[in-house]
């Protein structure tokens, strides 16, 4: 086996790790195996980054759950979209969502309704932040 550079182990790992976000059992543990690198190695090629392993997951699933929040097809609501992205309950996720993007689910949806904006278009930008899209 050949030894993985640094950054290389850590775009594998990202790239797990976004194919696995539906993962309930996404962990660090599953992608170093995943990978065939010891947990220690994983860690160190994200102490490069400025997120943890479990941090960009968790960034990559807020951005996912944005994404379903603000598609003007979708009807979940905020409790359903924090499951599907399994976050372990709606107020874990609203904390999450708070911090990340400065307003909380609800208040950022009746933002939207108040604008007139439709919902998808919107979700472009908020707060400043680009949705949806991962920062590499």
């Amino acid at each position: 086996m050949t030894v993985k550079s640094r950054s290389g182990v850590l775009r594998e790992a990202r790239n797990v790790i976004e194919e696995n976000l539906g993962d309930p059992d996404l962990s660090p543990a599953l992608i170093a195996r995943t990978l065939g690198v010891s947990l220690r190695t994983l860690h160190r090629a994200f102490s490069m980054s400025d997120d943890s392993v479990m941090s960009f997951a968790r960034r990559r699933r807020l951005e996912r759950a944005h994404g379903d929040l603000v598609r003007a097809d979708n009807p979940a609501g905020i409790s359903e979209i924090a499951a599907r992205w399994h976050f372990s309950d709606a107020s874990h996720f609203i904390r999450n969502y708070k911090s990340f993007y400065g307003a909380t689910p609800a208040a950022h949806l009746r933002r939207v309704s108040r604008s007139g904006v439709p919902r998808t278009r919107v979700a472009l930008t908020f707060y400043g932040r680009e949705a949806g899209r991962a920062t590499v």
